[in-house]
């Protein structure tokens, strides 16, 4: 099974949007002033849009629900650099992925684009979150346990900033109910008592009991849904 390993991108802010470093805006405004200070250029045209552009953009349209038109923007980065750097290219198909898991009957896709975040056998912790649901939606319920331990191993707190609804609380909620799937009703009650109801009992040894955890589970999807 891959490794999974946290990957620390220092090229975008803390709302998850790419800057340049205020020393190359020094080189560059000095490179422009010495080069160009003596002639005046009566055109002028407008910026070109790059690839961290592009991906600020798909982000934006991500969080607008704009769902397939951030798709188009994030592979469009991608496309327009095929030598962006291994960064902005995990962060775009990050992007990619969290926007078809979002559009119905592209689950597959989104599976996909989540896997080719991997570079060089690192991945965007945001990317796994992603990819947590994605595998929980397609009944791949093992995998769904085995990347949420891997991601809440490496960040307990995860909170995923271009959706603020969804946190580390959700990614603990989706092994609680991939444990109930897989028939593991002790370590899906284990889960909610130790991290969402202290207080719940429920005799899972009977039927009863299981139905009265899947009410607890799906009480706590709403809430946390």
């Amino acid at each position: 099974m891959q490794r999974y390993e946290s990957v620390n991108v220092y090229k975008y802010d803390r709302n998850g949007r790419f800057v340049f470093s205020c020393m190359f805006g020094i080189i560059l405004i000095l490179f422009l002033t010495v080069f160009t200070g003596c002639e005046k250029d009566e055109s002028v045209s407008a910026p070109e849009i790059t690839s961290p552009d592009l991906i600020n953009q798909g982000w934006d349209l991500f969080e607008d629900s704009e769902y397939q038109l951030a798709v188009d923007t994030f592979l469009e980065a991608i496309e327009l650099n095929v030598e962006l750097n291994n960064d902005f290219k995990r962060y775009a198909y990050s992007g990619a992925g969290w926007s078809c898991g979002k559009i119905p009957g592209r689950l597959n896709d989104a599976e996909e684009y989540f896997e080719s975040s991997i570079i060089d056998s690192i991945i965007l912790l945001d990317a796994l979150g992603g990819w947590i649901f994605v595998e929980y939606q397609l009944g791949e319920w093992e995998t769904a346990i085995s990347m949420s331990e891997a991601l809440l191993e490496t960040q307990p707190a995860w909170r995923f900033y271009h959706e603020k609804t969804l946190d580390f609380m959700d990614i603990r909620l989706t092994m609680a109910l991939s444990y109930y799937n897989l028939g593991e009703y002790d370590l899906s009650l284990e889960t909610i008592i130790l991290h969402f109801n202290s207080s719940f009992e429920a005799d899972i040894s009977t039927p009863a009991g299981r139905r009265e955890l899947l009410e607890e589970l799906e009480r706590l999807s709403e809430v946390h849904g």
